[in-house]
């Protein structure tokens, strides 16, 4: 929610800079309004910033542009489908609600995917469902026509959750990552094509 006078304030601006997190700040609302009322600001446009916080239309960008994801499955339920879900989806797995930051679950037995799947309730009835895949978190990002340096996260615990995502100390962040120039290439195209 935005505080009183901060579109008026805005307004006076020769540029917004955009430091927003959260639905309202990274779905593309913000930056809509700002259009609306002739502001220049920094970062992604509306249409941009709203399909990629939906992760369903994200990954269907990815897959039709050859990009590589992990295998996953769009759902929608109500508690009444989570038997039926649970038998049919696979495990080990990632939940995520679609159009939501840190709702995250990561899974290994059917006992946590129910569970999971009961709790991601209360933020919608909308999630992907992602086998999980262990790796290396390397994350680069693009400004402009560009893309940066890589960027290596390790968390101090076993995945890379809410709280090594924004706890103090809750990860280590290694720039640039520890990668061969070809694969920060490799990777860094593939962020610009999905930018693009």
């Amino acid at each position: 929610e935005l505080g009183k006078d901060v579109l008026t304030v805005c307004q006076m601006a020769d540029i917004v800079f955009l430091a927003l997190h959260g639905s309202c700040g990274e779905d593309g609302r913000i930056q809509a309004t700002l259009d609306l009322l002739g502001v220049p600001y920094t970062g992604s446009g509306y249409l941009g910033s709203g399909m990629a916080m939906d992760k369903s239309v994200t990954k269907r960008f990815l897959e039709s542009e050859g990009i590589r994801t992990a295998p996953w499955r769009d759902v929608h339920y109500t508690a009444s489908d989570i038997p039926r879900l649970v038998e049919e989806l696979e495990v080990p797995c990632a939940v995520k609600i679609v159009n939501g930051g840190s709702p995250v679950s990561a899974v290994d037995t059917k006992e946590e995917l129910s569970q999971a799947l009961r709790e991601l309730l209360r933020y919608g009835n909308h999630v992907i469902v992602e086998k999980k895949i262990k790796g290396r978190e390397i994350q680069i990002a693009v400004l402009g026509d560009t893309y940066l340096p890589a960027v290596e996260i390790i968390p101090r615990g076993e995945y890379f959750d809410y709280v090594s995502k924004y706890q103090k100390g809750g990860a280590q962040e290694i720039c640039p990552a520890p990668i061969t120039e070809e694969e920060w290439h490799q990777i860094g195209e593939m962020a610009l094509k999905l930018h693009r």
